[in-house]
């Protein structure tokens, strides 16, 4: 069944709630064979691409344990292991997405092709993590339905929630799962609600995921990325309010 999240107006929004964008690339698990030549060249690749890191100085050793580089700026983060490769974008760093998460995506292509000589991949996953914080006016304690009025649309309350929790999931406070399938692709919405213990803040979290389950090219990887970007700004806009895109606008507070 074809996603169906209609087609919303690109715009680049005054304010916004996104905290964190994480991209995923699954490949076949890769074993070491010349350990010395791996290491030159994970070296040469760390200071070809992370300069400005904190990590120029390690030694690959991708068989034990995964390795994890970070600009100083604590913005960026990438990991790199024997099947899988990410990175992680804070909202600091972020301004669009082909600004700011396409050139992450070439980094671990490269990782894929100059240092383990990857050249195709299984499986991509897309997640952006919007949060909401509320501060009580008095003593009385914020209802999560209430909000989950304000911050979601009909359509997100009202929709079928997923029946399948993992055993975390099941331990998280009011939280509703969602999912639809197009072919080789999946959409998950998780939204949770947070009550505070002493800070007084509450928070309401929106993450929503598109993952592709599809063998592909290392030169296919970024326009499939920009793809699921697309359907992934869709979705978004179909899970909020019109009070969220107003207030992302501009025309409210």
């Amino acid at each position: 069944m074809a996603f169906d999240f209609g087609n919303h107006m690109r715009r680049e929004y005054k304010n916004t709630f996104l905290q964190n964008v994480l991209v995923e690339i699954d490949f076949k698990e890769w074993n070491l064979i010349d350990r010395e030549d791996v290491s030159r060249k994970w070296n040469e690749f760390v200071v070809s691409n992370f300069n400005n890191s904190n990590e120029t100085n390690l030694s690959v050793d991708l068989l034990e344990k995964p390795i994890r580089v970070s600009r100083k700026d604590g913005f960026c983060s990438f990991f790199f292991s024997r099947s899988v490769v990410s990175a992680v974008v804070g909202a600091k760093d972020y301004r669009t997405f082909v600004d700011s998460v396409i050139p992450q995506i070439y980094k671990l292509s490269k990782f894929l092709t100059d240092v383990i000589s990857i050249n195709e991949v299984t499986r991509l996953s897309l997640r952006k993590i919007n949060i909401w914080q509320f501060k009580s006016k008095d003593t009385s304690p914020i209802q999560s339905e209430e909000v989950r009025k304000i911050l979601f649309s009909n359509a997100l309350i009202t929709h079928e929630e997923s029946e399948v929790l993992n055993e975390e999931e099941r331990n998280i406070g009011d939280m509703h799962k969602y999912e639809w399938e197009d072919g080789d692709k999946k959409a998950i919405v998780k939204t949770f609600f947070i009550s505070p213990k002493q800070t007084g803040v509450f928070a309401q979290i929106l993450d929503s995921e598109l993952q592709m389950t599809k063998s592909i090219q290392i030169d296919q990887v970024q326009d499939n990325f920009i793809e699921l970007n697309n359907i992934l700004y869709n979705l978004y806009h179909w899970c909020v309010s019109e009070s969220v895109i107003d207030i992302m606008i501009g025309n409210q507070k």
